[in-house]
């Protein structure tokens, strides 16, 4: 089968929409699909290469390899900083879809290119709404054959009332618009979550195309058992625990500060026994660095997963108002170690509840100050422990590579 994928963002970019089709990509690869992914152009990279079996197609602005550990930059005030400033906030307010407005049109040139190349699967992603336009356009106007078309949402669209992707004031009648009509040509919507495809359903006009396909994990990777030949029970009782948290934070959505306010408690609780280490951007957040939390800032990811297994309890914060659940809560989980889930709202994640009732019990739910002697006790009792690697893999199966691959090229099949 010929596959083509449309993501912005690919291979050597290391963000978290990467990693998603990177292991698809390069998984249907090896099971002897040929698989080629169209993405934007990166700094140092050739246009057109060939990285682990997949042929990959670079097209508009160029990207640097670095993307992903870009942090906000504060500019120093000056007539030409405001002015850049008020320039920045108009802009904002006028481009469509979204910030990646720019690759539509080179995208476009790029397919025209490949009308005539018979890809049996096209598979579009979004944070880049263009892909999805581009998508549409392909299978109704330029291709020839009949191609299938999926288009993948790693966030939500015309849906998103905490992370708009664009002027709603201005745009939100036509982001509904061209979502439905490019629903028409797609055989099927895909999200993470049921949650958000429950969203859709309810304000798509073909509501029979959604589909949910779980956050990937590869679990074999992130699994901490193997690099601990043997139990930690021997450590130094006195030492300190590192609790970890690897993630982006965002302003009025995801915020910190819950999270420094639980571990402060915890420590008067604990005598000063807990450290917090953050890895990832802060987008607006304020960032602390004490004696009981450090930030770290961005870090490749084979580093950040190698931190994860490292961390005597990892942690994860909730969306406030976002439906989108984290594909963090599965890859702490992977790791088989102790998971302490800062939830938004009386909901629970069904995974946290039972990662709970496994026989370690290695996750807990905390959100208001009424848990914080549970979460230090569940702390203290369990940060040497680690899941054996058969209760989490049965827990994630449908989360696996394989698992998650072979229902996208179910989709196509069926």
């Amino acid at each position: 089968m010929r596959i083509l994928i449309l993501n912005y963002f690919y291979a050597p970019i290391t963000n978290a929409h990467v990693y998603r089709w990177k292991q698809v990509a390069e998984f249907l690869s090896e099971q002897g699909h040929e698989v080629s992914v169209i993405t934007s152009r990166v700094v140092g990279c050739p246009e057109a290469e060939r990285i682990n079996g997949v042929n990959v197609f670079r097209t508009g602005f160029k990207l640097e390899k670095n993307y992903d550990s870009k942090q906000h930059i504060s500019y120093s005030k000056g007539i030409k900083s405001d002015l850049v400033d008020k320039i920045r906030v108009i802009y904002r307010k006028l481009y469509w879809p979204d910030a990646y407005w720019h690759w539509l049109f080179p995208l476009l040139v790029m397919l025209w290119k490949k009308r005539n190349s018979g890809y049996d699967f096209i598979i579009s992603y979004y944070p880049c709404f263009s892909a999805h336009i581009a998508g549409g356009v392909f299978v109704r106007f330029l291709c020839q054959g009949n191609s299938i078309w999926i288009a993948d949402y790693g966030d939500p669209f015309s849906t998103s009332d905490t992370m708009t992707p664009n002027n709603y004031k201005i745009y939100k009648k036509i982001n509904f618009f061209i979502e439905n009509s490019l629903s028409i040509c797609a055989k099927y919507l895909t999200f993470t979550n049921y949650q958000t495809a429950g969203d859709y359903q309810k304000k798509i006009y073909r509501a029979d195309k959604v589909r949910v396909i779980p956050h990937l994990v590869n679990i074999e990777k992130f699994y901490s058992g193997w690099y601990h030949a043997r139990r930690v029970a021997d450590q130094d009782n006195n030492k300190k625990i590192n609790i970890v948290y690897v993630g982006s934070f965002h302003r009025g959505i995801r915020e910190p500060y819950g999270l420094f306010k639980l571990i402060g408690n915890m420590n008067r609780i604990l005598n000063g026994r807990i450290c917090l280490h953050i890895y990832g951007q802060t987008n607006g957040c304020d960032m602390i660095n004490s004696d009981e939390v450090i930030y770290h800032g961005t870090v490749p990811r084979e580093l950040a997963v190698e931190t994860m297994r490292n961390a005597d309890v990892l942690v994860n914060v909730d969306n406030y108002n976002c439906t989108m659940i984290p594909s963090k809560i599965v890859e702490c989980i992977a790791t088989g170690r102790p998971v302490i889930n800062i939830k938004s709202n009386s909901s629970e994640h069904p995974l946290i509840i039972q990662y709970a009732s496994l026989g370690y019990g290695l996750s807990v739910n905390i959100n208001d100050n009424h848990s914080i002697i549970e979460a230090a006790e569940f702390v203290k009792k369990n940060y040497k422990r680690i899941a054996e690697y058969d209760e989490v893999f049965n827990l994630l199966k449908e989360y696996d590579l394989k698992s998650v691959a072979k229902e996208y090229i179910g989709l196509c099949t069926d």
